[in-house]
């Protein structure tokens, strides 16, 4: 049997907040990842969450739906994990001097639902690659508003 893919495609234009700009394309492109995908290996197994459907709660049950709970999945298999939308960086915890905070933004990110911090990516991405082998790649395609907001740069 050869490889098979597995693939967990996210792309958000459309914030459920208002403190959160909307975006163009990251859907498209989260499609685009689908369609080439497919075209190159028909059965490949994508999971993909777009807009409303790209909650936190859904993006962690995706993970572990999609990835960690698949015994389809064997360690000679590639996982593709692919994100489109809005990223941040947020100042760490106080006596930590140094060591921001990087996020991703689900669809429903305010001040009560957090977004994905890089140390919950890294955690999962590592987890995953124990249990179902190191065949991963992560693609994250992170708009952060910064050169929006600073002209000069």
């Amino acid at each position: 049997m050869g490889q098979r893919i597995f693939a967990l495609l996210i792309g958000i234009n459309q914030y459920q907040s208002e403190n959160v700009g909307n975006l163009q394309g990251c859907v498209r492109d989260a499609e685009s990842m689908r369609d080439v995908l497919l075209e190159h290996s028909p059965n490949a197994q994508i999971s993909l969450l777009t807009d409303g459907s790209a909650t936190r709660m859904e993006i962690l049950k995706a993970f572990k739906q999609h990835l960690f709970e698949n015994p389809l999945i064997t360690k000679t298999d590639a996982i593709i994990v692919y994100f489109a939308g809005k990223g941040q960086r947020l100042p760490g915890p106080a006596g930590t001097p140094g060591r921001d905070v990087d996020i991703l933004l689900p669809q429903d990110y305010s001040d009560e639902t957090h977004g994905i911090s890089d140390s919950t990516l890294h955690t999962l991405l590592c987890d995953l690659a124990k249990e179902k082998g190191p065949n991963i790649v992560c693609f994250l395609m992170l708009y952060s508003g910064y050169f929006r907001s600073h002209r000069s740069a």
